[in-house]
């Protein structure tokens, strides 16, 4: 499976899986603190690149998401945490130091309806 990143008012969702294609690390080994993903395997919404272009970078390192580029000219994208979901509300979280959402380029697909009922009945249920 690809890793999938969308959108939906205002919130980015990440799904992948522990067998996803381009997976750098094993999540669940011990000392692990997230996910890094190869981003050639990751399919990114272009309204969800709008919203990581939002995120901030922050000079202390480690955050909540980070896309960088590695020393063999690899882009990789990562999150910190043990779920293959993530919800990411782009003004609440900052990027690593070495944060660049210019790094990935995006593909139009739709977002998962699952998404859409969550972030609906979490942050605008009445």
């Amino acid at each position: 499976m690809r890793t999938k990143v969308f959108a939906y008012k205002g919130f980015v969702g990440i799904h992948s899986g522990f067998k996803a294609e381009g997976l750098l690390n094993n999540p669940r080994k011990k000392g692990q603190l997230g996910w890094a993903i190869d981003a050639r395997f990751i399919d990114v919404q272009p309204e969800a690149l709008r919203l990581l272009k939002v995120i901030k970078r922050n000079s202390q390192g480690l955050e909540e998401i980070d896309i960088f580029e590695t020393d063999e000219n690899e882009t990789v994208f990562a999150w910190v945490g043990s779920s293959p979901k993530k919800t990411i509300n782009p003004l609440e979280v900052t990027g690593g130091s070495t944060y660049d959402a210019d790094l990935i380029s995006p593909v139009t697909f739709k977002t998962p309806k699952d998404f859409m009922k969550y972030i609906d009945e979490k942050f605008f249920k009445e």
